[in-house]
């Protein structure tokens, strides 16, 4: 008899960012921890709004693009792992990772319409003065 489940949290990270996605990824469990893992349940939260939206993945999966997003937008990513044994909204998850904070990018200007460049000469290099 099983008297207690190992305890398995999940080390989240982000890989990458556009205008409009954010690419997170997770470490899979040990082979004493992935028996009880049947999915993933990975939170977004908009750190501006506090809108949150989350998704299920199954077991052997180690990342996932969130797309749709707002640009320049920051957010928190978590991710718990999940026995499924019951489902919404009696969840089985475990704790969640630690935040990890992400943000996708700014849209680029439409278009420059005056670019000043300056440039200056120093003499002056690594505590020694030029000749």
């Amino acid at each position: 008899m099983l008297l207690k489940v190992p305890e398995y949290i999940p080390k989240a990270s982000l890989r990458g960012s556009t205008l409009n996605s954010l690419t997170v990824a997770w470490h899979s469990p040990g082979p004493a921890e992935a028996q009880y893992v049947a999915h993933y349940l990975l939170s977004l939260t908009d750190l501006r709004t506090g809108a949150a939206q989350q998704v299920q993945q199954p077991l052997g999966t180690k990342e996932f693009r969130f797309s749709n997003l707002n640009p320049g937008t920051p957010y928190n990513f978590a991710v718990s792992a999940c026995m499924g044994v019951y489902e919404e909204p009696r969840r089985d998850c475990g704790p969640a990772s630690p935040a990890v904070a992400g943000s996708t990018l700014y849209d680029p200007p439409a278009s420059v319409e005056e670019v000043v460049v300056t440039c200056t000469h120093n003499d002056y290099v690594a505590g020694t003065r030029g000749t």
